[in-house]
């Protein structure tokens, strides 16, 4: 029987790995429910990705390109290009955002004690990072949220499992579209912990690996260098 992934309330299901394709490819079914969506847009560094659409309809952005997929419908997507989708239906009266979200949402009002409210209700699903339902994308929106909170070693222990031993290289794993991000906020959070050398090395890891960036990457890259650069001129 085809393992099945969950991720939130979507459901993943392998038909073929590159195991049984003498790596050619992998080959999923997934399940998006409505108001369901990719918490953060992601790129894949060393594959290609078609999308064929089953039932209902999905909106993918594709390079900041919004995309309808319908029964029948195909989409391709090339490797370093930016991606993500959405089940917008019901999308306006779903339910409330996960708890990371609510509390960035209310550190943009200033409103710290919100934040804090928001963090501290309990999980509703494994969080672990090991597990068949691990969330690879709310851990770091919360390490995000307790550093504009300066609880900054508790945004560090968020942000560990994202570094290349740590991820499947074998299989589909989520994780590898955001390391860049996990990496530029690392090397944030231990500027604030005065740890400039580790700051200084996670930057020029996200470098490293936009070196081939898609343009919608061009901020990120843009803000390592800046960071790279301001600490040079401390040192």
């Amino acid at each position: 029987m085809a393992e099945l992934i969950k991720v939130g309330a979507m459901q993943l299901r392998f038909l073929r790995t590159k195991h049984d394709t003498s790596g050619a490819l992998d080959m999923f079914e997934v399940m998006i429910p409505p108001n369901s969506r990719m918490p953060v847009p992601h790129h894949h560094r060393d594959w290609e990705e078609t999308i064929y659409g089953l039932e209902g309809v999905v909106t993918w952005t594709v390079a900041g390109k919004r995309i309808e997929i319908k029964p029948g419908d195909d989409l391709f997507i090339p490797r370093g290009v930016v991606h993500g989708f959405v089940n917008e239906m019901q999308a306006m009266g779903g339910p409330q955002p996960a708890k990371e979200v609510r509390a960035l949402m209310a550190l943009e009002n200033n409103d710290k004690a919100g934040a804090r409210k928001a963090l501290a209700e309990p999980d509703t699903a494994m969080v672990s990072m090991k597990g068949p339902q691990y969330l690879v994308f709310r851990r770091p929106l919360a390490a995000q949220a307790y550093y504009l909170l300066g609880d900054y070693e508790r945004a560090l222990k968020l942000l560990e499992g994202y570094d290349a031993p740590d991820l499947n290289a074998d299989q589909f794993d989520m994780r590898w579209g955001i390391v860049g991000r996990v990496r530029l906020l690392r090397g944030a959070v231990y500027e604030k912990l005065g740890r400039p050398d580790d700051a200084r090395e996670q930057y020029k890891l996200a470098l490293a690996q936009w070196s081939q960036a898609d343009p919608d990457l061009q901020v990120f890259v843009q803000e390592a260098q800046q960071k790279l650069a301001q600490l040079q001129e401390r040192s």
